[in-house]
C-alpha cells in the first residue's frame, strides 16, 4: 500500500569501544532522513517475498516489522489477542540513497521542556505475574518448552506527546547503540533498544541474542563484582546458551554448510541503567535475498524461548496482548541487500489517533526462575521509560 505521507527517521549508535560487540557497530553512526518516501508500504499480512519488490538497486529500505508478523509467518494463523494500539503491522518506506544523512549530528529540537504527568496502567498485577509464570513453569516442568519470554504491556490514554522530545530526553537517560526515532502522522516509535537482531555485511549474517541480566553496581568495584557475577551465573548461562542454540539451528536453514559459527558466547557488556549478557552467531549465505533470511530468524529468539514454536504458543496463551509492533524489528535494507535491525525493546509506541501510549517489558523465564527476581527485572528495564515519558504505574 503507498501513501503520500512524510516520515521522520533518526537512528543512533550512542556507541563505545564497550559496545561495540566485537567490531559489529553500525554501518551508520547516524543515519536521518525527513520527508516523502518514494514508496511506503504498511499494513497487515506482509509476506517476506515482498520485501525484494519495495525498492529498487539504489535507494535503502527502513522501518520496521511486528513481532505480529512473524507470528504469521511461523505459526500460519491470527494472534488471539488484541492490540493495544492501532499501528500498522509494518511501516516500510523506500528513500534514495542521497536523500539521507549518514553519519552527520543528527538533528535535535530547540525545545527541551519535561512532558505532562503520566500514568501507566496495566492488566498484570504482581500477583497476576507471579501466577502467570507458574503457570510457564508448568509448561516448563512438563518439558513443552526449556525457556520462553513473558512481557507485560503498560498503557495511558488521552495523551499528547511531542515524540522527538521523549526521544530526545531518553537517549539522555538511557544512551544506548540501537536508538531510533520513526515519527508518521499518524504514529510513533521511540526507541532506545541495546540489542541487535540481524545484521547482513556482503556473505555474512549475524544474530545477537541478548540473554542475561542484572542490575548496574553504584561503584566501579561493585559493577566489576556483578559482571562476573552475572557471567558466571548458571541460570543466566543457560538461558544464553538455550538461545543461542535456537540461533544457531535458525541460521542452519539459509547458512552455506559449515559456516555457522559462535563468535562470542556469554559476552557481558555494561549499559547506562543495565548489564547484559550478549552472544553472537554468524553465517555464510549465497544468493539469499533478505526476505528468506528474515524469515528464517525473525521472530528473534531472545523474545520468543525454545523451542520458538511451542514457546510462541504458550506466550500468546499467557500474555494479556497482542505484542504488536513490540519485539519486532526496526531498521534498514540498503542498496546493497545488506541489513541492520534492532529488536523493539525498551520502546515507546504512540498511536497519534488514539492519543495512547503502549510498551512492554518482560524476561526470559527458566526452569531456574525465581518469580521475584524475573518481576524486579521487569522493573528495571522500565525504569529508563517512565523517567523520559515523566511516568509513573498507577
Amino acid at each position: 500500500m503507498e501513501k503520500d505521507i512524510r516520515v521522520t527517521i533518526k537512528l543512533k549508535s550512542n556507541s563505545s569501544d564497550s559496545q561495540s560487540f566485537n567490531e559489529l557497530s553500525s554501518r551508520f553512526e547516524t543515519l536521518e532522513f525527513s520527508g516523502k518516501p518514494v514508496n511506503v508500504h504498511s499494513g497487515f499480512n506482509l509476506t517476506s517475498a515482498e520485501l525484494v519488490h519495495f525498492k529498487n538497486n539504489n535507494q535503502v529500505l527502513l522501518g520496521y516489522i511486528s513481532y505480529l508478523t512473524g507470528y504469521k509467518w511461523l505459526m500460519k494463523k491470527e494472534s488471539s489477542k488484541k492490540l493495544p494500539v492501532n499501528l500498522p503491522e509494518y511501516f516500510l518506506f523506500s528513500v534514495n540513497r542521497d536523500e539521507i544523512r549518514i553519519n552527520q549530528e543528527i538533528k535535535t529540537s530547540a525545545k527541551d521542556e519535561i512532558p505532562a504527568a503520566i500514568k501507566l496502567s496495566t492488566p498484570v498485577s504482581k500477583e497476576k505475574y507471579i501466577e502467570k509464570l507458574n503457570s510457564i513453569r508448568n509448561h516448563l516442568q512438563h518439558g513443552d518448552i526449556y525457556e520462553a519470554t513473558y512481557c507485560i504491556p503498560f498503557t495511558a490514554e488521552n495523551i499528547e506527546l511531542d515524540a522527538e522530545i521523549i526521544w530526545e530526553r531518553l537517549n539522555k537517560i538511557s544512551p544506548m547503540p540501537f536508538s531510533a526515532l520513526l515519527d508518521t502522522e499518524e504514529f510513533s516509535v521511540i526507541s532506545a533498544s541495546p540489542e541487535r537482531f540481524t545484521r547482513k555485511t556482503g556473505k555474512k549474517v549475524f544474530l545477537q541474542p541478548m540473554k542475561g541480566t542484572s542490575k548496574k553496581g553504584t561503584t566501579e568495584k561493585e559493577n566489576e563484582q556483578l559482571m562476573r557475577e552475572l557471567k558466571n551465573d548458571p541460570k543466566e548461562r543457560s538461558e544464553n546458551v538455550m538461545i543461542v542454540d535456537l540461533s544457531r539451528n535458525d541460521l542452519s536453514a539459509i547458512a552455506e554448510p559449515g559456516t555457522v559459527h559462535v563468535n562470542e558466547l556469554y559476552g557481558v557488556y555494561e549499559f547506562p541503567n543495565i548489564l547484559q549478557m550478549i552472544s553472537t552467531i554468524s553465517c555464510e549465505v549465497v544468493n539469499k535475498t533478505p526476505g528468506e533470511i528474515l524469515k528464517a530468524t525473525f521472530p528473534m529468539g531472545s523474545m520468543t524461548g525454545a523451542p520458538k514454536h511451542r514457546a510462541m504458543q504458550i506466550i500468546d496463551e499467557q500474555e494479556d496482548f497482542s505484542r504488536g509492533p513490540f519485539s519486532g524489528m526496526l531498521g534498514y535494507i540498503d542498496e546493497n541487500n545488506d541489513f541492520d535491525f534492532s529488536v523493539l525493546i525498551r520502546t515507546i509506541f504512540y498511536d497519534k489517533n488514539q492519543k495512547k501510549i503502549f510498551l512492554a517489558v518482560g524476561s526470559a523465564i527458566t526452569i531456574g526462575s525465581d518469580p521475584e527476581k524475573e518481576y524486579e527485572e521487569c522493573l528495571i528495564k522500565l525504569q529508563p521509560l517512565l523517567k523520559a515519558l515523566n511516568a509513573t504505574i498507577d
